[in-house]
């Protein structure tokens, strides 16, 4: 019977892993990628350092630190994966492909492995802490977390969040399945232009500030084929709903501007390259997180705070009034007032609110990284 694995589990298994690199670097040998490499990863070298990594989280003090290496892991090696994906589509569209390619797949300086390199140096300097205090203190009666020599799975150390009760927001209605009610701002999306400062142009318009990063915009033109200023890239580069795209757009209703399907927004490009938002996220040579300056340079991602859009207000709430006059009086709307006799206080001013519109809120993810944000 065929075994079946949970998604999850898939790269926090050493065997796994090794099966997987084993297939791998028999199909990339057989397209001329080498065979062995002293430059570089090959998948079968890639898979032994890897596999080595996991092992380490036999070190971890508690089942907690466990999960963490082991997340960790997997988002660097799933990093990994798509840096490889994006060198090996540059090679085998190269007019060079004619001839074998003896080269690795993946540098051992890559950025996608940094943040496990710093975690093991992390991890040695606890060692050599704990060894140094051992020697002075006496040796602690701590046990590993791990008695078993087998790495558990990934999907038995995280926890299934319960679904919320109560009425359920825009991402959880997505993720069930359940259209947005119709009629309401998430579903009609925001008005054309709306949005447009949520984007700014720096560096004499060769990158883009939006949804907190920074994007290189000649770095993705190249990679996609076409020219840096054709397409709408507020439009396209905004981790926003479909249905909101239109209010990221400067030029709404002009020449390549007038819908979604413009060609400024529907790029058209030449077989082999495809627009995946994701993966330009993911790219190093194509964006970075933008600073706390560069952020706040930027409107944030709330129609109320855009300049330009009105504002609800609330009823008017009684405030303190004060009347003219000599004596003590009464005033009306329970107002202390001032008065010869009987006089009468002012009136209270309205007091303007301003609300939050929550799905729109929530339509950009601006946090930290490589957090893989999907796409409402």
């Amino acid at each position: 019977m065929p075994v079946v694995h949970d998604p999850m589990d898939y790269f926090c298994q050493p065997t796994l892993i090794t099966k997987f690199c084993e297939f791998m670097h028999i199909l990339a040998c057989a397209s001329g990628l080498a065979a062995t490499s002293s430059d570089g990863y090959t998948f079968v070298t890639l898979g032994e350092w890897y596999n080595s990594h996991l092992e380490r989280a036999h070190r971890c003090p508690d089942i907690t630190a466990v999960r963490v290496w082991l997340e960790r892991s997997v988002r660097g090696f799933k990093s990994a994966l798509m840096a490889i994906k994006m060198r090996l589509r540059a090679i085998l569209y190269s007019p060079a492909f004619e001839r074998p390619f003896d080269t690795f797949v993946l540098s051992f300086d890559a950025e996608c492995f940094s943040e496990l390199r710093s975690a093991e140096v992390t991890q040695e300097s606890l060692a050599d802490r704990l060894a140094e205090w051992e020697q002075y203190h006496g040796s602690t009666s701590s046990a590993p977390a791990l008695q078993s020599m087998t790495l558990p799975l990934l999907s038995s150390l995280v926890k299934t969040p319960t679904k919320p009760k109560g009425p359920a927001t825009k991402r959880q209605r997505l993720a069930d399945g359940t259209p947005p009610t119709p009629g309401t701002p998430a579903a009609a999306g925001l008005p054309p232009g709306s949005m447009v400062a949520t984007a700014k142009l720096i560096n004499n318009g060769k990158s883009l500030i939006t949804s907190g990063r920074v994007w290189f915009l000649d770095s993705i033109a190249s990679h996609l084929g076409v020219t840096t200023d054709g397409p709408c890239w507020p439009f396209l580069l905004s981790f926003c709903s479909d249905a909101n795209r239109p209010s990221r757009c400067p030029s709404w209703g002009h020449l390549h501007h007038e819908s979604a399907t413009s060609a400024a927004h529907l790029l058209k490009l030449k077989p082999g390259k495809t627009f995946d938002l994701q993966e330009l996220a993911n790219g190093s040579q194509f964006c970075r997180h933008a600073t706390a300056q560069e952020k706040a340079s930027v409107a944030p991602n709330r129609p109320a705070d855009q300049p330009g859009q009105p504002q609800p207000s609330q009823p008017s709430q009684p405030n303190p009034a004060r009347g003219r006059g000599r004596g003590r009086g009464r005033g009306r709307d329970a107002a202390p007032g001032r008065g010869r006799g009987r006089g009468r206080g002012g009136r209270s001013a309205g007091q303007t609110v301003t609300f939050v519109d929550e799905a729109t809120v929530a339509d950009d993810d601006e946090g930290s990284h490589f957090r893989t944000p999907s796409v409402a």
